[in-house]
Formats: C-alpha cells, sequence, structure tokens
C-alpha cells in the first residue's frame, strides 16, 4: 500500500527529531533571474502545539520577502483534516512543476524516528471512530522520493517537529528582516536567492540532535509568541540582507558554511533565552516552571541544529572539487579515505581498517574499497559523505570482487563543538545522561568516534568512553568542551567514564593537537595505499 493513500496507525510523537534536507541540482547560467518556486506548506495543526500557526507566517513571509520581483512563488497550504498522506500525493502529483522551477515543502507538527523506516512526519489529519486524530506516519525518504518524481531543477525538503507544548513571549530575532510598508529587497541578489539558486549538492540539517545509537537526543522548543525556536531562527536569517551574514572574506556573497552557523547560534539563544527564564523565579517568588518542565530542562542544556552536509557554491557536476589526494576522515562511517574519480563523479576509497566498532567496521569494510553513493546520492566532496546519518542506504564497489554491493547501516550525528578553538581533540561526541549520587540532572558527553592517530586516540580515550570533566571544568555540553579546548593551552586532564568493564571513573592526561587537522578535516599522515581495483564500467 502506498503511504499516499490511506495508513492509519494511531501513534505518539517517539523522539523529537527535525530535519532540513536540500537537494540541488547545476545553476543555471541566469543565476537568479525569473525562477519559479511552488512551496507545499504542511501545518500539521491536529495536535495542540503552541505557536504552530505562526510557523505558518513565517515561512510565507520568508519566501515572499526574501524573493526578487522577477521570481514568482505559488503557495499550496495543507491545514486541518487535510494533513494526510493521500491529500498530500495529490497535490503534490498536480502541481505543474518545469525542469528550471523549484519545488518546496515544510511541515510543522509532530514527527519520530522508527527503527525500521527512520525519520517519520505524523500526519495528523485523519480522524477514528470517535472523531480524535489518527497519525499516518509517512517516512521522510517516502516524501522526498515523491517530491524528486517532480524533475524539478531544485528540490527542497524541510520538517520541524515534535516542538512542545511551552510558551514563553519572546518577539523574533531581528536581523534586517524588511518591516512592513518597507522598500522592497535591494538589487542584486538576496540571501534566499543566493541560498536557492546559487548553490548545488546537497544541505542536510536537524532543528535539534537525535543519536540512533543510543535512541535518546535533543528535543524541538516552540512558544505561542512567534512559533518553534529552529523556523523561527531559519525564516528570520534568510531575509536578512546579504551583508548581514557575509562573512571574511566578505565577497558579498551567503554561502551556507556561512549562513548555517548564524542558524545555529540564533536558535540556540533563542532555547538559551527560554530556559533561563524557566528554571528561574517568578514575579511571585515562586519556581517559574512546573516539576515536569524544569526537569526536561534540567537535562537538556542545548538545542543545537546539526548540519551533517553543507553544498558548495555553484559548482559542475564533475565533481573535481572535494580534497584531491589529501587523506579525509568521515566520524559518521568511522572511515579514513580519499576521494578519488569514479564515473561522472568521486568515490571514497578507503585509505585504512575503519574505526574499530563503527559502522564501517561492522559490516567489514577493508581498504580499497569505494563508497560511491550514500542513500542514492552520488558523492562529489567531502560533505556529501558526512552528510547522512540514521538508517542509510552504502553503495560500493568491494575490493575483494570488484562488485557493485550495497547494505544499509544507522550511523551516528557526527557533532563538532561550536565556536572556534585553538586546540583539538579528535573526538565526535553527543550529550548522554549519567548517574549522580544525589539523583540531579547532569550530562556526559558520549564519545562516538575517535579521530585515528588524534590526540584522544594516542591518550587511549575509545569510542563508548564518557567524558565527565576536563581541568576541573564539568562537561555536559558541547559548548563545555569548546570552552576547556580554547582555555587548555595545549593540555587537558580528562574524567570520563571508561568503556571497559568495570565502567569506573578514569583520569587522562591529553596533548592536544592544533586546530585544522580534525574530525571530518584531514587525517594524519599514512603508507600510502596500494591501487584500488578498478570500478566496473558504467
Amino acid at each position: 500500500m502506498s503511504w499516499f493513500t490511506t495508513r492509519p496507525i494511531r501513534s505518539a510523537c517517539l523522539l523529537s527529531f527535525a530535519a532540513l534536507v536540500l537537494l540541488t541540482s547545476r545553476a543555471t547560467a541566469q543565476g537568479v533571474a525569473g525562477h519559479v518556486v511552488h512551496a507545499v506548506l504542511v501545518i500539521d495543526d491536529n495536535a495542540p502545539l503552541a505557536g504552530i500557526e505562526k510557523d505558518l507566517m513565517n515561512m510565507q513571509m520568508a519566501l515572499t520577502a526574501g524573493l526578487g520581483p522577477r521570481d514568482r512563488v505559488t503557495f499550496k497550504v495543507l491545514q486541518g483534516r487535510e494533513v494526510t498522506p493521500a491529500n498530500l500525493g495529490q497535490t503534490i502529483r498536480a502541481l505543474p512543476v518545469g525542469p528550471d522551477d523549484v519545488l518546496l515543502f515544510y511541515y510543522t507538527g509532530h514527527g519520530a524516528t522508527l527503527e525500521q523506516t527512520g525519520h517519520v512526519m505524523a500526519f495528523m489529519g485523519g480522524r477514528d471512530a470517535s472523531g480524535e486524530p489518527v497519525a499516518q506516519p509517512v517516512p521522510r525518504a517516502e516524501i522526498r522520493k515523491l517530491l524528486l518524481s517532480k524533475g524539478a531543477r531544485m528540490t527542497v525538503l524541510l520538517s520541524d517537529c515534535c516542538a512542545n507544548l511551552v510558551p514563553i513571549r519572546r518577539e523574533p530575532p531581528n536581523v534586517g528582516a524588511p518591516a512592513p510598508g518597507a522598500p522592497g529587497p535591494p538589487p542584486g541578489p538576496t540571501t534566499l536567492q543566493m541560498l536557492l539558486f546559487e548553490h548545488r549538492g546537497l544541505v542536510d540539517l536537524t532543528s535539534s540532535m537525535y543519536d540512533p545509537v543510543l535512541g535518546v537526543g535533543e528535543k524541538s522548543w516552540t512558544e505561542s509568541t512567534s512559533g518553534s525556536f529552529f523556523t523561527v531562527a531559519l525564516t528570520n536569517l534568510m531575509m536578512a540582507p546579504p551583508d548581514v551574514l557575509d562573512v571574511a572574506p566578505r565577497d558579498g556573497f551567503v554561502e551556507w558554511k556561512e549562513f548555517f552557523p548564524r542558524v545555529r547560534s540564533e536558535t540556540n539563544q533563542i532555547y538559551h533565552d527560554f530556559r533561563s527564564s524557566r528554571l528561574g523565579v517568578g514575579p511571585d517568588g515562586k519556581p517559574a516552571a512546573g516539576p515536569e518542565l524544569r526537569e526536561s530542562l534540567e537535562a537538556q542544556p542545548d538545542q543545537t541544529p546539526q548540519a551533517f552536509a553543507l553544498p558548495t557554491r555553484g559548482g559542475t557536476g564533475g565533481g573535481g572539487g572535494g580534497g584531491g589526494g589529501a587523506e579525509l576522515f568521515a566520524s559518521n562511517l568511522g572511515i579514513s579515505y580519499r576521494l578519488v574519480p569514479y564515473r561522472d563523479h568521486l568515490a571514497a576509497s578507503l585509505t585504512r581498517q575503519p574505526v574499530p566498532n563503527s559502522p564501517a567496521a561492522s559490516v567489514g569494510f577493508e581498504p580499497g574499497d569505494q563508497i560511491y553513493a550514500l542513500d542514492g546520492v552520488a558523492i562529489r566532496s567531502p560533505e556529501d559523505v558526512l552528510g547522512h546519518v540514521n538508517q542509510t542506504v552504502v553503495e560500493f564497489v568491494d575490493v575483494r570482487t570488484g562488485q557493485a554491493k550495497s547494505t544499509t547501516l544507522m550511523l551516528p550525528a557526527n557533532r563538532p563543538a561550536p565556536g572556534p578553538s585553538p586546540y583539538v581533540l579528535g573526538v565526535t561526541t553527543i550529550p548522554t545522561p549519567v548517574a549522580t549520587t544525589n539523583g540531579s540532572a547532569r550530562y556526559g558527553l558520549h564519545v562516538m568516534t575517535v579521530l585515528p592517530g588524534g590526540a584522544a586516540q594516542r591518550a587511549g580515550i575509545e569510542p563508548g568512553d564518557i567524558l565527565i570533566s576536563a581541568n576541573d571544568r564539568a562537561i555536559q555540553s558541547h559548548g563545555d568542551l569548546a570552552q576547556a579546548l580554547t582555555a587548555s593551552n595545549g593540555r587537558m586532564r580528562i574524567v570520563l567514564i571508561n568503556v571497559r568493564p568495570p565502567r569506573n571513573l578514569t583520569t587522562i592526561d591529553v596533548t592536544l593537537d592544533p586546530a585544522g587537522g580534525g574530525v571530518g578535516t584531514a587525517a594524519p599522515a599514512a603508507a600510502a595505499p596500494t591501487a584500488p581495483a578498478p570500478p566496473p564500467a558504467p
């Protein structure tokens, strides 16, 4: 049965997860002139989510204000009982999408991550016999497949799911969005035009962190005045003037690698303001939050959107850029590799044995194996290798047989510490609850992968260890680790819970590496691998 007919399943919001995926094709030679954007906005207001109607207003405003006078955007909005898989299928199939158009889909409501299907959106427009909303969860992969079948030059898939029901009065951030009655956008491409029409490749973002290994993640939060925190930050920055977002080198162009850190920072700042106000004391001298809300806030120090992949500016289809002959490291797969030519794009050719206990090691990848696609997306840059988490189909050439094969892996999130630091530890981590003697809520950082030859590996840190403190600073979030690295002067004494039995507290002294060679960039030098078997002919 198709997901876009009728598939009623009663389901609650299982895990807080929100994702933004942007799949682009080559920009046209005329740049940003005269594009058509077909926007399908699904506002799943069948469950009581505070401020969800503001998400619709914010997205419509951003798309209208962010495009130029020669561009045209059409809106198809599904709300209430219209939010069903069948209605979505009919709506998208009926769109007159041309080969030079942009197709954008946005969902706000409940979502979940299911073991067999990955991330799903709830679609709660159906009703049971008593008239109560019934979830008809649709896998994100199925929505992406339907959107891509329209053949648009660019397909955008956005979702902001599982927002909480807690209001807080906070106005959206002012980053230069046009005021009512103000003149239109200045001459030249707007920020949104640069992001949508002058990039190619894959963008994969989440509004909050989810780890499929531990089955835990951050919640995504909302408020009744301005809407979901991630959507507020994203849409306001879409409307910001380019000179607000353009950073060094200031070339008048906004790249995704400049835009996303601002989205991450603004989302986290909104959450921090909310968290501080609710963990404080109200005017009556009593706690501002009830026990249940306080427990949730104490257990979650951050809401930090994550970029698993960011696209390159412009670009050509051949994928010549991508790291040349440098050895690279992909923390989600746990592999060291070099990019090599494969057909009309590139492949990640493994240069060493995978990191022990990593996803790649679990299925027996070996040096010389060539990974050429993930979830059907051809590899053209390092971002395309790092750009996948959760359940992922990996297509590769087996060095032992020379045959093309595929396998499905569960990939953890690669979550770098925010902010610059002069030193790196060489790990990827996620926050995880740890037990305390007094029962109070606190977190540590669970080590997901360790950079081969990096500072952490040299000191004996292994995947599964949980970092508790560094140089006498408690480490409960990535911000805590970033601050400790910045203040470390190159040396760090780390207290951790050892992954090896009996899992006792261990103190380790680490000599850190200078920034610039950390996880996701260059791996330590190694002997040149033997030539891999040639890929099969197209």
